[in-house]
């Protein structure tokens, strides 16, 4: 493997990078701590090019995780990689290191600096993780933990606290890929991915061959993850990284209980915090009051750690209660803005208001969706609808009578264990798959099947076109744009799909937090929030997604057959 030439400009900048990051921990993008097995085991010739495991490794850092994103423009000098060594006793090989040509030569030399030998012990290794992650206090860098190993831990048990630990305090900040070198037994690696996605980090674990190709394809999907968390980090109109509130995470199964714990619960009441709720009213174009929703609210109770997390908001359980704190009416959620600066009753303009006026516009979609699909032959109540959740703010004085408020979007909780996204604000389409309950499978458009003209049987032969639930999202997000008028385009749909709902004779898909991308001729950007990417976001959409014959039949409804709206189709009414 060839050394990159480093010229002498080049290493006044490795310098200048080197000072910038002991001096300015805010100037850090991202942290990338990599942990490499370097156990005897990985001393074994065994890969498909009669290198060592080792040198395998090492080699696909270089080249994959330094010099590929170098050469794209994905990684500069500001992003932070450090090395450990996974050994008996695990140490730090390379430490804080900008990345520039400087770090791809130290790595492509391991291969003759290290020698792998002794056991390898997990625990010792998770813990110097967490040590270097915590390093840089600034909640506005991207973090990354990569673990590769090709066996199972030396160590007879393995400490799982560290990483629960990073996952509960960095949560979706944080991005956990675990890598199976080989064909051993990685129940240990994919536990440790599956516990960090149980906080809210972004877990995955990848099995790789014994090949530098197989290994890079695993890389390369890691690498993606922190690109990801780092353009949701990045405030684009600023030009810097936004910072995210400081709180800890609960896994998503952590017990409720029945009552309010105080150690686990801020409890607020009516009478002691002035607590009451309103919604944002479209047509009025203001905060209206709202009732409780269960009889006997006497105030309200919000969890400490958070248990989910997005792009833009962090997730809280929420509770009315009575006067003793026992927990009444339904499960809901609370959410607010992920990023500092950002919560408070500014949230009732820079978030609340937003994430309301996109929620309610997006169900006035819906509902004409529900229709159009209603209409169509062939459409009977084994095909799911489409709905968006109803939202309200709950608002509330802070202890102490200083005048300090805090308000809390709310909605229905949505099953965890049944969350999905079946569609993304970055061209991302749920692979399509059968049903396991059969909803909608039995669903099907009819397409007339045409005869020789010397039959003597008149009729049409019918052939059914079937479709699946999975249909219905994307089908959605299409329709969208075209009854718009390629105006708007809702995506990012997520949430459940309910197929016992009291209020409908057919199975719903319960939405939340959706984008819309609105393209407006006056040239407006980000009317509906940081996520509307416009007309940019519409055709990442499309670039994607393939029309099926349930997008086809809707788009027929809407048009007539010289192109022509049918009375059906409205122009977005001004916002």
């Amino acid at each position: 493997v060839e050394r990159k030439h480093i010229t002498t400009a080049m290493e006044r900048a490795h310098r200048r990078a080197c000072s910038l990051i002991e001096a300015n921990l805010a100037s850090w993008t991202s942290h990338t701590v990599i942990i490499v097995d370097q156990s005897g085991s990985m001393r074994n010739t065994d890969t498909e090019e009669g290198a060592a495991r080792a040198d395998i490794a090492w080699v696909t850092i270089a080249k994959d995780l330094v010099a590929k994103l170098l050469e794209s423009g994905q990684r500069t000098e500001t992003d932070v990689v450090s090395i450990i060594g996974m050994k008996t006793t695990s140490t730090p090989i390379l430490k804080l290191r900008p990345t520039d040509w400087q770090l791809y030569n130290d790595i492509v030399d391991l291969m003759n600096e290290t020698r792998a030998s002794h056991h390898g012990n997990y625990g010792n290794a998770l813990e110097l993780a967490e040590e270097l992650l915590g390093l840089n206090p600034c909640d506005s860098c991207a973090l990354q933990l990569i673990f590769l190993s090709d066996g199972r831990p030396s160590d007879s048990v393995v400490c799982f606290n560290s990483i629960a630990d990073l996952s509960s305090r960095y949560g979706r900040r944080l991005a956990v890929g675990t890598i199976g070198f080989g064909s051993n037994d990685f129940t240990i690696l994919k536990k440790l991915a599956a516990i960090s996605s149980s906080y809210g980090s972004m877990g995955s674990f990848q099995k790789s061959a014994l090949d530098r190709k197989s290994l890079s394809e695993a890389m390369t999907s890691m690498s993606t993850h922190l690109t990801s968390t780092m353009l949701e980090l990045k405030d684009t109109g600023a030009g810097r990284m936004r910072k995210v509130r400081k709180v800890r995470r609960d896994p998503k199964d952590a017990a409720d209980g029945t009552k309010v714990d105080k150690k686990s619960w801020k409890w607020y009441t009516v009478e002691m915090n002035d607590a009451y709720r309103v919604r944002w009213d479209s047509r009025k174009m203001r905060w209206v009051p709202l009732k409780f929703q269960s009889e006997g609210t006497e105030g309200i109770a919000v969890r400490k750690r958070i248990f989910g997390e997005g792009a833009e908001r962090m997730v809280s359980k929420f509770r009315e209660v009575d006067k003793y704190g026992v927990f009444i009416g339904p499960k809901l959620v609370a959410k607010q803005s992920r990023y500092e600066n950002e919560v408070g009753v500014r949230d009732l303009t820079m978030f609340h208001k937003r994430f309301c006026k996109t929620q309610q516009k997006a169900q006035e979609f819906a509902s004409k969706f529900n229709r159009v699909l209603s209409e169509l032959k062939g459409i009977d109540n084994t095909v799911p609808r489409i709905r968006f959740l109803e939202c309200s703010v709950y608002i509330v004085e802070e202890d102490g009578n200083n005048g300090t408020q805090s308000s809390f979007l709310v909605e229905k909780m949505l099953n965890p264990v049944l969350y999905k996204k079946w569609n993304n604000n970055a061209g991302y389409v749920r692979p399509s798959a059968q049903t396991r309950n059969g909803v909608g499978s039995d669903g099907g458009l009819p397409k007339i099947k045409e005869e020789p003209e010397d039959d003597d049987d008149d009729s049409a032969d019918v052939e059914y076109v079937h479709i699946r639930s999975e249909d219905v999202p994307q089908a959605f997000s299409c329709f969208t744009y075209h009854y718009s008028k390629r105006k708007a385009l809702v995506c990012d749909l997520q949430g459940v799909l309910t197929t016992d709902s009291d209020d409908a004779p057919y199975p719903i898909f319960e939405f939340t937090d959706p984008v819309i991308h609105y393209h407006s001729k006056g040239g407006a950007a980000n009317v509906f929030g940081r996520t509307d990417r416009g007309k940019r976001g519409q055709m990442t959409f499309f670039k994607t997604h393939v029309c099926s014959a349930l997008c086809q039949a809707i788009k027929e409804t809407l048009w007539d057959g010289q192109g022509h709206a049918r009375r059906l189709l409205a122009p977005l009414a001004r916002q």
